[in-house]
């Protein structure tokens, strides 16, 4: 996907967009200013289930499922069914992309802030001085996760981040659970809808194997890439020059900064 500005900088143009119904050109005057903007723009539908769940979606009708920054927000006794959802609106074989923020989100406004000092605290007085709908948390550790995961899909990969948790003085819900779970700080899985066993038997393991190494540095550069290009277009725009290149402009004072992107939206 590319927005393009045109030459004489008064119009913007999505260019060859593909969505289930085929090809797009849309053309839209002036610049994206809103998200709702951009959506429409794209063609993309953006869904809100007040459940939290995804029963508007039939079965199998997605390939790929992405989550970044989300899941660890999700009500505790709701994610087995958010997980099941997820499963259930994936095609075999579909993939499904996690990052989740494990640490205690106070510590991105407050740096002197441990990264797992809510590991400090028993459920009763989180629950009572800490815990809100605004900026809820439901403190799943890594083990945890992997094994609700693992309940419906193939774990392809894992990948984690970890703090030191030395000087903390965990409370005893915590204190039985393995270092690794409780020092990770962020969580990362690609996992993959499983088709039914008599089918997975007459699988080629290489080729199997190849396409998962594929699949997983894909994915790699797709969520580095969906990350770095979301945080972009909160401060700035993204222009194509007459030669094709595309280019990320930024505003900074009285200056524009200019970027060149790699790979597509």
């Amino acid at each position: 996907m590319r927005l393009a500005k045109l030459q004489d900088g008064s119009r913007w143009r999505a260019d060859r967009f593909c969505t289930k119904g085929g090809w797009i050109d849309s053309w839209a005057e002036g610049k994206v200013k809103s998200f709702y903007e951009l959506h429409e723009l794209l063609g993309f539908e953006y869904h809100v289930e007040q459940s939290g769940g995804l029963y508007g979606f039939s079965d199998g009708s997605f390939q790929l499922v992405v989550s970044a920054g989300g899941l660890e927000h999700v009500k505790e006794d709701a994610v087995p069914t958010l997980i099941a959802e997820t499963e259930r609106i994936l095609e075999p074989n579909g993939w499904a992309l996690h990052s989740i923020d494990t640490s205690d989100h106070l510590a991105h406004y407050d740096k002197s802030v441990p990264r797992k000092l809510y590991l400090s605290f028993s459920k009763p007085p989180w629950h009572r001085l800490f815990e809100n709908k605004v900026q809820y948390v439901n403190r799943i550790q890594r083990g945890d996760w992997l094994r609700l995961m693992e309940n419906k899909f193939e774990l392809i990969e894992e990948e984690s981040n970890q703090t030191d948790i030395s000087r903390l003085k965990l409370t005893a819900r915590y204190s039985q659970l393995p270092k690794k779970d409780l020092e990770c700080t962020v969580l990362q899985m690609l996992l993959r809808k499983p088709v039914a066993f008599s089918t997975r038997l007459h699988q080629n393991p290489t080729r199997t194997d190849l396409l998962a190494n594929a699949t997983r540095t894909a994915m790699r550069r797709y969520l580095s890439e969906f990350r770095d290009n979301f945080l972009s277009l909160r401060t700035g725009f993204m222009v194509r020059s007459p030669q094709g290149e595309v280019r990320f402009t930024k505003k900074r004072g009285d200056h524009s900064i200019e970027t060149p992107v790699t790979g597509a939206i």
